[in-house]
């Protein structure tokens, strides 16, 4: 161990003497965006200036704040192993801080009663800096997920390499500690049925195809793919519902929950909608990062905890052409 270590984040310079910051220096942001050049002798740690920020956030309420960075897939995973875990630390009275308005939307679908925070702090900031799972604080547990993040970005790289052949979803399961998944009940928010109703009376008539065509972290498939697909099935005589920016994320799954069948880029959204008891066909593609094999092996959502396996049918469109997957879900919808 060093006696003596110096640690940069951003334009922050930090000095430690056996661990234990005695010397700050460099510029930071002022909430008004002011640039200021700042020296602090004993300061806090990079990392307790962030858990200082969420208890003033929260206002020091909360005995176990769960620190969301996880892509939407992974925070729906989350989900299912959050039981576990406040009964390990003997939580009492937990919340969600984030950094994304729509975690709220998810996270109270399983977890009506824990209140979400969604917090302002730099995210690349804080990325750097949250080096532990689990961490204690002024008498608060703080759980960050996933993390530690260099450990995490080793985890997708022996993905890359192949050096992991299991199921994704257990993958973050070990990696968060938990021995098994518990599944939870649906809490939509109040009055849904209403809403989307008004937003899409095409619902009535139960004869509507949903369908997710975006993801964050894969390749999309080409417009004309879409636009192939989507004049079949109205040639059918079905309605087209599509998961767009101006229906919420609760709404969406509703929604899909109706439908006669569901299409869908494998992408964390997919995750949500598998648990629902309507075929649904998921395509499979590259991710935009890096180079994943065996893409549809590793995130089959077959594999995922509490689905219906009969109700998946799965493309890969890295070993299948379009044409082909086209003309295998117009078949299932056929049928």
């Amino acid at each position: 161990m060093k006696i003596i270590n110096k640690y940069k984040i951003n334009n922050e310079n930090e000095i430690r003497f056996l661990n234990i910051p005695i010397y700050s220096y460099g510029t930071r942001c002022q909430h008004n965006f002011e640039i200021m050049e700042y020296v602090e002798l004993f300061p806090k740690t990079f990392k307790h200036q962030v858990y200082d920020e969420f208890l003033k956030l929260t206002e020091k309420k909360h005995d176990f704040i769960i620190i969301v960075r996880a892509g939407l897939g992974e925070a729906y995973l989350l989900n299912y192993m959050l039981d576990e875990i406040f009964q390990r630390f003997n939580t009492q009275n937990p919340c969600f801080v984030g950094h994304r308005a729509f975690y709220d939307e998810l996270f109270s679908l399983y977890y009506p009663d824990i209140p979400y925070y969604t917090h302002n702090v730099d995210t690349s900031f804080m990325f750097k800096v949250l080096d532990k799972k689990i961490d204690k604080y002024k008498n608060h547990i703080f759980n960050v997920n996933p993390s530690p993040f260099k450990d995490w970005a080793k985890k997708l790289t022996q993905l890359k390499n192949g050096e992991i052949d299991e199921n994704y979803s257990e993958i973050v399961k070990k990696f968060n500690n938990v021995k098994n998944f518990k599944n939870k009940e649906i809490h939509y928010k109040k009055d849904i049925e209403k809403i989307v109703a008004t937003k899409f009376p095409e619902m009535k008539k139960k004869k509507f195809i949903f369908i997710v065509q975006g993801a964050n972290f894969v390749q999309l498939l080409p417009n004309s793919f879409w636009e192939k697909l989507i004049f079949k099935i109205e040639d059918l005589g079905y309605k087209v519902i599509l998961n767009t920016e101006n229906i919420s994320l609760q709404e969406a799954r509703y929604i899909a929950s109706h439908s006669k069948a569901i299409i869908a880029i494998r992408g964390g959204f997919s995750e949500i909608l598998s648990t629902l008891n309507v075929p649904k066909h998921i395509i499979y593609t590259p991710r935009r990062a890096d180079d994943i094999k065996n893409m549809a092996e590793i995130f089959s959502l077959k594999k995922y905890p509490f689905v219906d396996s009969q109700t998946i049918y799965e493309y890969d469109s890295q070993n299948t052409d379009l044409e082909t997957i086209y003309e295998s879900i117009i078949g299932g919808i056929e049928n």
